[in-house]
């Protein structure tokens, strides 16, 4: 069924100045008298039906509310006009917002170039093709342009040299190819925000060195093919946002970005070639919170690349850090008493124990230490300490422009921000491969990775009180005793590791009421007794459990008839089993006995010459026997 909006419904309010009404299923506008009731609205100046399912025919309706200043169309199913006008008789708009629709057709047809006075156009997330039209050259006041995300191609469009009112451009994802001068963008004195990439790489961005009348806020310049660092930046000294990765950018690494932008929040410069020592920044960078230089050639994204030594307390003083990445490195020692929010530092040399203060930290919501030489006794680790945060959220960069189109605010104070959300990525393990959790995923994604370190002791029972985690993984380390049955509460556990440990005693049977586990894997620990196989361990296979000799049940085709049950290890005894045969013990003392043997019965023949002459003629008596013996057998042999 088609749900229409009635109009005549707003016929009594003919003073109504601000009217939003999106974020509703409207296919439709109910014609009855509906162009006359829209024109009693006289005094209506912004206009909300964004997320709503209107298509081409509502600007047949939309062009009666001439006093209309701000139009929020965002996210209908708007293609192309089916008006001769379009919403060319809004001579009075200021803000356009049509942004995620499915417009395919020219500019020109939406009788957008009429609107002489607009000052936000808005176009990203549609399918405009081919060229923008030189119409546009009639919008001298337009200080926002978003046309990203569209189709549009051939040569970059001279009219934006036109367009010198603009403080915000964003031409991010098209098709554009050949040259674009970034000096044709040298008399926007007003310019603040500066968004350009495509995604055919066909276009080069060139980067002559000229004077700019203006000082950038946000600058990002991904995939241009610059070759070099853009001259200009050099007097830049407002920057906020600095995005130039994937450029073959090559040469020192450019610490002048950071001395010149004293509030720069976003440095990211990856899969460059910038060479060099890495210089970071000083105590007058308190705003800068994410730092991305990965896949360079650098000895902050620092992660594959070849640091060594330990962690240093160089980033204490940036106090806004929200992000530290520094795996697969070769980092050694201990991890400092500094924290953020997100910390990776797996595959490195790490050792000694876990901080408790990570534990302790109220700011932090992803850790990630796998792949170390951390060691000590996990079971130091109680739960007062665990804080782990039931969701991990997205990291907002910031507000580096203010708009009039945000919803239709009605005042400059209320205006909303235009803002860049950079997503944090998580790369977890789940269900025996790694997968990267982001964006609105990370809503619903918890987990607790130490695995593949050297923690000792048995696992703390308190892990059990955390009910909300879907992942735990503690595999690869020297864990012994039990596993705790207080497990039996991590209801919402999907995948539970704990092989390549020293575990002994049964698999508690009340797991079987983890109504979500999908895969569990003890294997190669030393457990005995029967496997349950209801609930979900009924679908689990052999390798769950393989290395374990005393485990017996159907799943690994081993009866338990006859099968000695090993106890659990008393939790007051030391670490390891004292019946148990340490063979690396047995071949040391064997040879310390042996040395102590050899030492006395020198010391002894050199003290006392009467047992020397005595070990002298033992050995004769020896060398004759053996001789005698042997030419006996020889003798022997040879007469057969």
């Amino acid at each position: 069924m088609v749900l229409s909006l009635n109009v005549s419904l707003f016929h009594p309010f003919e003073e109504l100045q601000s009217l939003d009404l999106s974020n509703n299923s409207f296919e439709g506008v109910y014609e009855n008298q509906a162009y006359d009731t829209l024109g009693s609205l006289k005094r209506l100046k912004i206009l909300n039906l964004g997320y709503n399912y209107f298509d081409d025919s509502i600007f047949l309706y939309l062009n009666a509310l001439t006093s209309l200043t701000t139009l929020i169309l965002r996210e209908n199913n708007i293609q192309g006009s089916r008006t001769k006008q379009g919403l060319s008789k809004l001579k009075n708009l200021e803000a356009l917002d049509l942004s995620s629709n499915f417009i395919n057709g020219s500019l020109e047809s939406q009788g957008i170039c009429e609107l002489k006075n607009l000052f936000v156009l808005n176009l990203e997330k549609n399918n405009i093709e081919d060229h923008l039209p030189n119409c546009l050259n009639n919008l001298t006041r337009l200080k926002v342009l978003d046309i990203s995300f569209n189709q549009l191609s051939g040569s970059f469009p001279s009219i934006i040299s036109n367009l010198t009112s603009l403080e915000y451009l964003a031409l991010f994802d098209n098709n554009f190819e050949g040259t674009f001068p970034l000096s044709s963008l040298a008399n926007h004195s007003k310019l603040e925000v500066l968004l350009l990439s495509t995604r055919n790489n066909m276009l080069q961005v060139q980067t002559e060195n000229f004077l700019p009348t203006f000082q950038l806020k946000v600058l990002r310049l991904p995939n241009c093919s610059l070759n070099v660092i853009p001259p200009f930046l050099l007097h830049q000294f407002d920057l906020k946002y600095l995005d130039l990765s994937h450029n073959d950018l090559d040469g020192a690494f450019p610490t002048w970005a950071l001395q010149n932008n004293t509030k720069l929040e976003v440095l990211l410069l990856t899969n460059n070639s910038f060479t060099g020592n890495l210089q970071l920044p000083d105590d007058k960078h308190d705003f800068l919170h994410h730092l991305d230089i990965s896949s360079n050639n650098l000895y902050l994204y620092l992660e594959n690349n070849n640091f060594s030594g330990k962690i240093e307390e160089g980033l204490l003083k940036s106090k806004k850090l929200v992000e530290l990445r520094m795996s697969s490195n070769m980092l050694s020692g201990h991890i400092p008493h500094w924290m953020v929010e997100h910390l990776y530092l797996q595959k490195n040399s790490l050792s000694g124990p876990i901080p408790i203060a990570l534990f302790r930290s109220s700011n932090l919501l992803t850790l990630d230490l796998r792949d170390n030489g951390f060691s000590g006794n996990l079971d130091r680790y109680r739960l007062e300490h665990l804080t782990f945060v039931e969701r991990l959220d997205v990291n907002s960069i910031g507000i580096y422009y203010s708009s009039m189109l945000d919803m239709g605010q009605l005042s400059s104070e209320e205006r909303g921000p235009f803002t860049f959300d950079y997503l944090v990525e998580v790369e977890f393990v789940t269900k025996n491969r790694y997968e990267v959790y982001n964006g609105s995923n990370l809503d619903y994604m918890v987990g607790l990775d130490l695995s593949c370190n050297k923690l000792t002791g048995e696992i703390p029972s308190e892990i059990g009180e955390l009910q909300e985690i879907p992942v735990l993984n503690m595999s690869h380390n020297f864990l012994s005793e039990s596993i705790p049955e207080s497990f039996s509460n991590l209801k919402m556990i999907e995948s539970l590791d704990l092989s390549h440990n020293r575990l002994s005693g049964q698999i508690p049977p009340k797991l079987t009421e983890l109504n979500f586990l999908s895969n569990f894997n003890v294997s190669y620990n030393n457990l005995s007794g029967l496997i349950p196989d209801k609930g979900q361990f009924a679908t689990f296979d052999e390798s769950s459990y393989r290395g374990n000799l005393h485990l017996c049940g159907p799943t690994i085709n081993k009866s338990c008839n006859g099968v000695e049950e090993i106890p659990a290890t008393d939790s007051n005894r030391e670490e390891g089993d004292d019946s148990a045969i340490d063979m690396v013990s047995l071949f040391w003392s064997f040879c310390a006995s042996d040395v102590t043997v050899l030492l006395g019965l020198f010391a002894i023949l050199w003290i006392n010459s009467f047992w020397r002459r005595q070990w002298f003629y033992f050995i004769d008596a020896c060398i004759d026997s053996c001789y005698y013996w042997l030419y006996k057998y020889v003798f022997n042999k040879k007469s057969c």
